[in-house]
């Protein structure tokens, strides 16, 4: 059985509030932390170029997917000199409170080595760090579940976590992106986007099954409503302990001055939470038009079906947050959401 850390995998999708998640979760100190540690490969992918390595090799892959599964892989294993060379040239490696010291490390090397050689000798000693670390935590948008299924059996220890959020808000946001096209691509794109996060979810239910204890599904709209609950849980599920400090954070966070920043740069935390958490999570039916909103429902309704949530009648019924609730109490609620 593999020794060393425990890899927990936040899997969710672009404009679902993991953002947050993951910066609570990295409070913890013993946390090795990666932000999209696939983003800036999968680019690579779609542009065909080769990857290069710190060693100097180059590797040509034909399918994202394979390159995904061995990086997280070498991810889970803490081999971080074994990841491709555009991962640590990606910004986004600043947002890891641990990793982000492998570019003070490489500043002070490349003065007396090349740079190559300075990340990687700045790659092993933070390949050190990680496997001196309780767990490591990355946080993804760009796989499906279901490529888990290998590194779930060969690594004993990995964990899910499923971050879930109403599909309605989730592609309005991401239309403002343009993630999501407009026009004659509207609804190519929901509908692939809502059968994505619709497979997810029967996968996870067979993981549940054969790995009991080790996939955690979330729904923001919760964490919107009971920040501090929802991290209680996430902390117990990742075997973390939850202080007064922790505590501290999340309230700091999301608090309304916070919210207020986040507001002027279209919901920077994602849109997560405040002291009025649940009017901000629905903050989506006042902005979004009636008829975008009555196409997603038409073109997802497995999906909301699965999550419990309700469609949404008239444009009266959208904007009416307080008398309208999204969720469908009608249903059975076999509430997968805290699995």
């Amino acid at each position: 059985m593999p020794s060393g850390p425990s890899h927990i995998i936040i899997l969710t999708y672009m404009r679902s509030g993991s953002t947050f998640i993951g910066d609570v979760l990295q409070e913890d100190p013993g946390v090795f932390y990666l932000f999209e540690p696939l983003r800036i490969l999968q680019f690579m992918m779609r542009d065909n170029e080769s990857i290069v390595y710190l060693n100097g090799n180059l590797r040509n892959y034909s399918n994202f997917l394979d390159l995904a599964s061995d990086t997280l892989q070498d991810l889970s294993l803490c081999n971080l000199n074994n990841i491709g060379k555009p991962f640590w040239d990606d910004g986004f490696i600043l947002k890891s409170k641990k990793a982000r010291e492998f570019e003070t490390c490489v500043k002070k090397e490349k003065n007396n080595v090349p740079r190559l050689k300075a990340m990687e000798v700045c790659a092993n000693n933070l390949s050190t760090v990680c496997r001196n670390s309780n767990n490591i935590i990355s946080k993804i948008i760009r796989i499906p579940m279901y490529i888990l299924e290998p590194l779930m059996k060969k690594f004993p220890k990995m964990k899910i976590i499923h971050l879930l959020r109403d599909p309605r808000a989730t592609i309005g946001s991401q239309s403002r992106f343009r993630v999501i096209r407009s026009g004659e691509h509207f609804e190519d794109d929901v509908t692939k986007f809502c059968s994505r996060v619709y497979e997810d979810l029967v996968i996870a239910k067979s993981f549940k099954q054969r790995y009991p204890g080790r996939i955690l599904q979330i729904v923001y709209e919760d964490l919107a409503k009971n920040p501090i609950e929802v991290t209680k849980i996430l902390y117990k599920f990742s075997n973390l302990h939850f202080t007064d400090k922790i505590k501290q954070f999340v309230e700091n966070v999301t608090s309304a001055s916070e919210i207020q920043k986040a507001e002027k740069t279209d919901c920077g935390y994602t849109c997560t939470l405040k002291s009025n958490s649940t009017a901000q999570a629905q903050k989506w039916r006042l902005t979004l038009p009636f008829g975008m909103v009555n196409q997603i429902d038409r073109l997802c309704r497995p999906l909301l079906r699965e999550l419990k949530l309700r469609d949404i009648p008239s444009p009266e019924k959208l904007i009416d947050v307080s008398g309208y609730p999204l969720e469908d109490t009608d249903q059975q609620q076999d509430d997968f959401r805290w699995a």
